[in-house]
């Protein structure tokens, strides 16, 4: 999961109204050359980026289709902008015109990227199917991020949130669906997930579950995680993927904790499945409440699909 307003396009919108601002408060004639030298500068720079966006989708790193095109789009736009702007005689014939939209710009900027992003909403793409069939791959979707400053996450709810160590060392943003919060007994079996002892009726599910979590002898966690009935806990009867017989326990969410889980449930990285790496590691398979970003709250693109998240 990525931002789909990408900070580096932030900063340079910024920078770049902020010169055009500069310019068109103190109009000094400039050789011809200069805005020619900034319209290079804005093409190598474009150039770089295009090259940066290659690579990473060669290697299927950022799996984002429109990330080319969009770097194209912008770089010519911006090599417009700077040529028809830092002319001397169009810049002063429409100076109260333009210093007005520049401001304009800038505003709206700096009310979307320092307020309305950290505090309120924020726009990302889905790079991958482990939220599938409830969101596709290179769905556009807009994340509440006030809400959780007034309340906690609830079961159910398809959340944002930087992902802890032990999912991904990036610490790279996660979408997942809230399946655990503080105290409750949670377990995989008998193709269902149970809470508290009660098997859920989960209908966004994409498939049936084919896996039991967590398997006694076999998942190992930090102190106080895995329960069973000795522990105050619950488990049951399980035949295991070697076809022998095993028992499924219950993994219990500490205070200040979410376990997720995704919806496409046999192929996502979520709470069942950290650390990947090292199955022998005690695992935490928890999401710090800190970490929680925002609530998924709308499919804004593409229009075809543009919906409420449930």
């Amino acid at each position: 999961m990525l931002a789909f307003d990408n900070a580096w396009w932030i900063t340079s919108a910024i920078g770049l109204a902020s010169l055009l601002r500069v310019w068109m408060a103190n109009l000094v004639r400039l050789p011809k050359w200069v805005s020619w030298a900034l319209a290079g500068v804005v093409l190598i720079i474009g150039i770089w980026r295009f090259s940066l966006a290659l690579h990473a989708q060669a290697l299927m790193i950022t799996p984002t289709p429109g990330v080319l095109r969009l770097t194209v789009l912008v770089t010519l736009g911006v090599i417009a902008l700077v040529l028809y702007l830092f002319d001397y005689e169009r810049a002063q014939k429409y100076k109260a015109s333009i210093l007005e939209f520049i401001d304009s710009v800038l505003i709206a900027l700096l009310l979307v990227f320092c307020i309305l992003r950290p505090f309120v909403i924020q726009a990302f793409f889905i790079p991958s199917g482990s939220m599938l069939d409830t969101l596709q791959i290179n769905d556009r979707i807009i994340v509440n991020k006030f809400v959780f400053f007034f309340r906690e996450p609830k079961h159910g709810e398809i959340i944002v949130f930087r992902a802890p160590p032990q999912a991904d060392p990036g610490k790279k943003d996660f979408i997942k669906r809230v399946m655990g919060l503080p105290g409750d007994h949670i377990s995989v079996h008998d193709e269902k997930v149970w809470r508290n002892g009660q098997p859920l009726d989960e209908p966004y599910v994409r498939e049936t579950i084919g896996y039991n979590w967590p398997v006694l002898g076999r998942d190992t966690f930090a102190p106080g995680v895995l329960v069973d009935s000795t522990k105050g806990g619950r488990d049951w009867p399980i035949i295991g993927n070697d076809g022998m017989p095993a028992r499924v326990g219950e993994v219990v969410v500490p205070p200040g904790g979410v376990l997720v889980m995704g919806d496409n449930r046999n192929d996502s990285a979520d709470s069942h499945a950290w650390p990947q790496s090292d199955p022998t590691a005690q695992r935490e398979p928890f999401v710090p409440r800190e970490n929680v970003l925002g609530e998924a709250r709308l499919i804004f693109w593409p229009l075809r699909r543009m919906t409420l998240i449930e």
